[in-house]
C-alpha cells in the first residue's frame, strides 16, 4: 500500500496532462485532425505515442512514419491553433480528486510540484483555467532541460529545484512516456491510467497504480483518521 511508504517521501511531483487536468483526449484528437488536414494518414496510437514525448523522438517518429521532415513541425503548429480554438469553446476541467489529495500531502509536509512537457505559459494558463493555480510550489517544464521524457532530465531538474534527492519523492503520471521518465530519475512512480492502462511492458516502472487521484487521496485520508 502507498500509504505505508508516504512516511518517507519529502515531494509530490505531478504531470499535468491528463493526470491534473482532463486534456489527453483534446491532445489527441487535435493531432489526428491536424496531421489529416495536411495529407499525412494519422491514427490514434500515433497520437498516442507522442504524449510527453520529447521533440526530438517525436520528429524522429514523424520522419519514420511520412518520411519527411517538416512534418512534425507543420502538424504541431496546425495542432495548437486546432487545441486553442477548442478549447476557447469547451473550456478544460480537472481531474477529480487533485484538491484533497494535495491537502492530504500537505497535513504530512510533503512538497507539491508540477512536472510537466508542456511549455511554462501553458502550464500556468490551464492549471490557472481550471482552478489550480497556487496549489503547487513550483511548475517545472521540460523548457528548462534539454531533454524532454521518456528521458530523466525534467524530474531530476525537479528534484534539484525542491532540494530533494530523486528517491525521496513521488511522482505521479498517467503515460508510458511519463513514468518512464520518472522511474529513470530514480523517483518512487504511481500511474494513474488515463488513455493507456498499465500493461505488463509497464510495470517495471510502475510502483503504484490507483484508478484516480481521488481514490488515492481516499486512502491517504482513511490512514491518518
Amino acid at each position: 500500500m502507498l500509504q505505508n511508504s508516504v512516511q518517507k517521501i519529502k515531494a509530490a511531483l505531478f504531470d499535468m496532462d491528463g493526470l491534473l487536468i482532463d486534456s489527453e483526449r483534446v491532445y489527441r484528437d487535435c493531432w489526428i485532425q491536424a496531421a489529416c488536414e495536411l495529407g499525412y494518414a494519422f491514427d490514434e496510437k500515433m497520437a498516442l505515442m507522442l504524449r510527453s514525448l520529447d521533440k526530438e523522438l517525436a520528429n524522429a517518429l514523424f520522419i519514420k512514419w511520412f518520411d519527411d521532415a517538416t512534418a512534425y513541425e507543420r502538424v504541431k503548429t496546425r495542432r495548437k491553433e486546432i487545441m486553442e480554438e477548442k478549447v476557447r469553446k469547451e473550456p478544460l476541467q480537472r481531474k477529480p480528486g487533485v484538491h484533497r489529495l494535495i491537502r492530504e500531502l500537505g497535513k504530512r509536509e510533503i512538497k507539491a510540484a508540477v512536472v510537466t512537457a508542456s511549455p511554462q505559459n501553458r502550464a500556468q494558463m490551464h492549471l490557472s483555467s481550471v482552478g489550480l493555480d497556487g496549489l503547487f510550489e513550483t511548475i517545472v517544464t521540460t523548457e528548462a532541460v534539454k531533454r524532454g521524457k521518456p528521458f530523466p532530465d525534467v524530474y531530476l531538474y525537479a528534484a534539484e529545484r525542491l532540494e530533494v534527492m530523486p528517491e525521496d519523492c513521488l511522482a505521479f503520471e498517467d503515460s508510458p512516456n511519463g513514468v518512464k521518465s520518472a522511474h529513470a530519475a530514480g523517483c518512487h512512480t504511481v500511474m494513474i491510467p488515463d488513455l493507456t492502462p498499465v500493461t505488463e511492458e509497464l510495470m517495471p516502472y510502475v510502483e503504484y497504480t490507483y484508478g484516480s487521484l481521488a481514490d488515492l487521496a481516499g486512502e491517504m485520508r482513511k490512514s491518518i483518521i
